[in-house]
């Protein structure tokens, strides 16, 4: 096969979180990466400790609830905890041993709302403390803080920060209206500040497609992305604003895979990867933890769409500078092992080590087994990817029966799949259905051989099923070319009027 199944992995995430790139709260602190790693330690093992004694989660829950507040960790993590007065040091102290309940009463025993309202400069606080509210898991809590942003967005009518995690929470409660009202609020105070109005389409972007409305998503995110290059220019800086454009073009990223629209992603992924990578070389400390996680979440799409140089960087990357960032966590870890091996299976795919890449696939398989112990249920597009990639593999060693078998499997899982839109799923669909014919026609023509160039009955039975395969492709997608020009060629060797032939080279 040229090409491999372009079914896009994800991150196992749980719905309603944010992922890597939905960075928590609009603050960002200029602290060593030593000081992260140490910080980001002791929040994850209380994180851990609250939701083991407190919440008395284990097993699945415990791995997925984990997965769900990573991001709230992570902010944790990056502040810089310096200068802030001893009753919160007191309090982040009780987050680190996980009694985040006594931990959010000495926030509560401030008045942190009034005070700010008052004009005394606790937005720090404020911000942690919400963020403390949404990781203890508790819906209640979320709700808290949400009326605490509302409060603050009241008094900050103009700062995107505090709109941006008011936003996020009302998400989180699925209180999109709210959040929609919010946005077009600020939109009609904002005036001529084309730098407010350009963050606040990104932020339109990323909350249409977090509500599954990704055409929405890209209207949005195309106009973003046009009065972000629009302002770079004029301040003859390509890098301007890096941080937000690199966030949106990954956003755009996932927008165009999900509308499976394939050059366009890829432009964007490299373009987000370019910007987080300036953001690494002129101050690496800065936003790390978010662009490892986002360069992470970036890596697995990057490999789907081909792009396995991009893919291979960023995972080296990722394991030299911060393997760190998933050891707290064996779900996260056992993820980074699968995606990891499974792109040094397609690695050695490409180079025709066909031994080397199953023993890497297997491996992938044996991580992505535990995966599914750990969350049932959530790692099937996962195994749709695996199987295709060993599929593949099988192909091209000529063992077309184990090709079929693999791809009759993912046909198999793409069918019971509901978790793309209907045109996704129509795509995916498309895929199975041509590779099946695919290996069909190649087995035709092996049999075809085999019997001294006869064309025996069952070798044309194979390039009838090839037909028929090619002809469901095309009910899904119908002007899908590969699969109408091999329907026509099967057509004429069925009908006599083509010899029987193995798969023409640019197919």
């Amino acid at each position: 096969m040229k090409k491999l199944f372009l079914i896009i992995s994800a991150m196992i995430v749980a719905a309603g979180t944010l992922t890597a790139q939905e960075f928590v709260g609009g603050t960002s602190h200029v602290i060593s990466i030593e000081t992260i790693r140490s910080q980001y330690a002791s929040f994850a093992e209380g994180t851990k400790t609250y939701y083991v004694k407190t919440r008395n989660l284990e097993g699945q829950q415990l791995y997925a609830r984990l997965n769900a507040v990573q991001t709230y960790v992570d902010f944790f993590a990056n502040q810089n905890y310096k200068n802030v007065p001893d009753w919160e040091q007191n309090a982040i102290n009780l987050i680190k041993e996980g009694n985040f309940e006594n931990a959010i009463q000495k926030y509560q025993e401030q008045n942190l709302l009034k005070r700010y309202s008052n004009g005394e400069p606790v937005y720090g606080s404020l911000e942690r403390y919400v963020i403390l509210l949404e990781l203890s898991g508790d819906r209640s809590n979320t709700a808290l803080g949400l009326n605490i942003m509302q409060q603050v967005v009241k008094v900050d009518s103009t700062s995107i920060g505090p709109l941006f995690m008011l936003v996020n929470l009302a998400s989180d409660l699925h209180q999109g209206n709210l959040a929609d009202a919010y946005m077009n609020a600020y939109q009609d105070r904002l005036g001529s500040d084309r730098r407010a109005y350009t963050e606040l389409m990104a932020l339109h972007a990323t909350n249409a497609l977090r509500r599954s409305r990704p055409n929405d998503a890209l209207r949005w995110g195309t106009r973003a992305v046009i009065l972000y290059d629009s302002l770079a220019t004029v301040k003859n800086d390509p890098y301007f604003d890096a941080i937000q454009r690199a966030r949106l073009h990954l956003t755009m990223g996932r927008i165009q895979y999900k509308l499976s629209e394939k050059p366009e992603g890829i432009f964007h992924l490299r373009k987000s990867y370019e910007l987080f990578e300036y953001l690494g070389s002129q101050s690496p400390n800065v936003h790390f933890t978010e662009r490892i996680r986002s360069l992470y979440n970036m890596a697995p799409l990057c490999a789907d769409l081909s792009q396995y140089l991009l893919a291979d960087s960023i995972y080296r990357e990722v394991d030299a500078t911060a393997a760190w960032l998933f050891e707290s966590n064996e779900s996260q870890q056992t993820e980074f092992m699968f995606n990891t091996l499974r792109l040094r299976g397609l690695s050695a795919y490409f180079a025709g080590n066909h031994v080397e890449a199953h023993q890497y696939f297997r491996q992938a398989e044996e991580r992505l087994n535990k995966m599914e112990t750990m969350a049932p249920g959530k790692n099937l597009e996962a195994y749709e990817n695996l199987n295709f990639n060993i599929a593949s593999v099988y192909y091209q060693q000529g063992n077309l029966e184990k090709a079929l078998e693999y791809n009759t499997r993912v046909l198999n899982m793409v069918l019971k799949d509901t978790e793309h839109d209907e045109k996704r799923h129509n795509s995916n669909l498309t895929y199975c259905y041509k590779y099946i014919g695919n290996t069909h026609f190649a087995i035709a023509y092996k049999k075809y051989l085999d019997s001294k160039k006869k064309k025996t009955k069952e070798v044309m039975n194979h390039y009838i099923v090839a037909r028929e395969n090619y002809y469901k492709a095309l009910k899904f997608t119908p002007r899908e070319a590969e699969s109408q020009a091999k329907f026509n060629l099967c057509t004429l060797i069925i009908q006599g009027m083509e010899k029987p032939m193995k798969m023409p080279k640019g197919f």
